[in-house]
């Protein structure tokens, strides 16, 4: 028997309970939800916050990383405010985006793009500083530029700890964007939760919580795509020492 069929048995003949409802009737609340609830809307709002936020992170996190990595002196001179903001909930920055960028989706865009900044930055930093000293000394022998040597040797090689911070950054996007939308938002699926929890429409709340769960799926398989195409090096020697 399955997760879902032991959870409806378990719901309808021991739980009973109004607000949790059975797998069937959240299943059943799907269809009413994109029809007329404005589930549709809510999704690709809500996905589209997370893609732009995690494309921000990524692109604003890889050149920092890059940059703080290849210079120390960089490094020290930023370090204490870096070190400072990165401990900061961002859920705490959120009245301030509130109050410089208004109520809406580009609040909760600047939120999450500042918190899933921090995993691809320091991922980055550090594969960059980890990578194989014998390489870049072969790189500097055959006379590469310091700009083609970032780009043909310490990427590559740091590419595997890049990908890493990227994937944790994808679900700190996703928390960060329904979060503020939950609190600020007047679309997304933040908002579409709360309308049906005060609307007391609880299958369809449920429908939001799904959707969530099924973005974050959504982006987990898509970035084991891109990490396999963008290390495919690594994958290679792997099944070669098997």
């Amino acid at each position: 028997m399955s997760a879902l069929g032991i959870a409806e048995i378990v719901v309808r003949l021991l739980v009973q309970s109004r607000y949790i409802p059975a797998p069937s009737a959240i299943a059943g609340a799907i269809g009413s939800s994109f029809g007329s609830g404005g589930l549709g809307d809510a999704l690709v709002s809500t996905t589209g916050s997370v893609v732009l936020a995690l494309l921000f992170a990524t692109v604003i996190g890889v050149v920092l990383g890059i940059l703080f990595g290849v210079s120390a002196n960089t490094y020290r001179a930023v370090r204490v405010v870096v070190e400072f903001l990165r401990p900061v909930p961002a859920v705490s920055v959120l009245p301030f985006a509130i109050l410089a960028l208004g109520v809406g989706s580009t609040a909760a865009l600047v939120v999450a793009t500042y918190a899933a900044l921090w995993p691809v930055l320091f991922n980055t930093y550090y594969g960059v500083r980890d990578a194989d000293p014998v390489a870049l000394d072969t790189a500097r022998s055959l006379g590469l530029s310091r700009g083609a040597m970032i780009r043909r040797v310490v990427l590559p090689l740091a590419s595997r700890s890049i990908m890493t911070g990227v994937r944790v950054s994808s679900a700190i996007a996703l928390v960060l964007v329904v979060t503020a939308e939950l609190l600020t938002s007047s679309s997304g699926l933040g908002y579409f939760i709360t309308f049906m929890q005060s609307a007391n429409r609880i299958p369809e709340m449920y429908v939001g919580v799904v959707m969530c769960g099924l973005i974050g799926m959504a982006l987990t398989m898509v970035l084991a795509v891109v990490e396999r195409r963008v290390t495919f090096w690594h994958h290679r020697d792997t099944k070669d020492r098997r």
